[in-house]
């Protein structure tokens, strides 16, 4: 369902064309504050499927003067990314997708308040806190917190081209960081291999790890990458959730991942 230009507003995501709107005059049980505000989402392209999110907000204009917020373009930029990662197929026929604000879990993540920026040397205490919360990993704990911070900085200070180091900041505080290893095969175009994206255990489902993915995603094809791949291990809670499988990531099961221990050579 096509969204009208009269009344909405034009925003372009990751090259597409959208238009969004909310009502431009409540309704009457709007006006009263007795349901909330929804926001409207399609591309401007033809097919489309309609994004509809349920915000926890009363309409700006309502008659009993109860405070509100104006939705913004930012926000409608984050809902966008969300409802994709959470299976929403903008360019395809189908009935509206649906979000709900109130009820978001874990795997219909908001990435509102997040940002993400390169990793420096300064973020090394916060990196070693975020790991050090993974009770999935016992071997991040194994030493302490103070040795664990000397092992990020030391790694934080290598420079290279060939690997891009991000931190996901939510509200301002380092909650998630992800790294991956750029490499060019003799035969084929170049590729990514993501070895770390975790998330501090206190800020799950809060969209972090989506927005490093597409952050990820984003500088991969900029370089001009064929593909991009990493490790799960099944028995992880990411796994269980199918958080990548979700983001249009596609498990391989012809191939087997094989590991040289190399620990205690001399």
């Amino acid at each position: 369902m096509a969204i009208p230009k009269r009344g909405s507003s034009q925003i372009i995501v990751d090259s597409i064309t959208y238009r969004w709107r909310v009502r431009n005059r409540p309704t009457y049980s709007q006006g009263n504050g007795w349901t909330n505000v929804k926001l409207a989402v399609a591309a401007e392209q033809k097919p489309s499927t309609t994004l509809i999110v349920n915000l926890e907000r009363k309409y700006g204009a309502n008659w009993l003067e109860i405070p509100s917020q104006p939705v913004v373009p930012s926000e409608v930029e984050q809902w966008i990314r969300n409802a994709k990662a959470n299976g929403w197929t903008p360019l395809e026929a189908g009935k509206p997708f649906e979000m709900h604000e109130s009820t978001r879990g874990k795997d219909e993540t908001s990435a509102i308040g997040v940002n993400i920026r390169p990793a420096t040397p300064a973020d090394a205490r916060a990196v070693a806190e975020l790991l050090f919360s993974l009770t999935e990993y016992p071997s991040y704990r194994q030493h302490g917190l103070t040795d664990l911070e000397k092992r990020v900085a030391t790694g934080l200070n290598v420079q290279t081209s060939h690997r891009s180091v991000l931190v996901a900041e939510l509200e301002g505080v380092v909650m998630g960081y992800s790294v991956v290893h750029w490499f060019t095969p003799v035969i084929t175009a170049p590729e990514g291999y993501v070895s770390d994206l975790f998330v501090h255990a206190n800020a799950m489902g809060r969209g972090l790890g989506s927005s490093l993915l597409e952050a990820l995603t984003t500088e991969a094809r900029a370089r001009g990458c064929k593909r991009l791949a990493l490790s799960n291990w099944r028995n992880r809670t990411s796994y269980k959730r199918g958080f990548y499988t979700k983001r249009g990531w596609q498990e391989n099961a012809d191939s087997a991942r094989f590991v040289l221990s190399l620990e205690g050579d001399a």
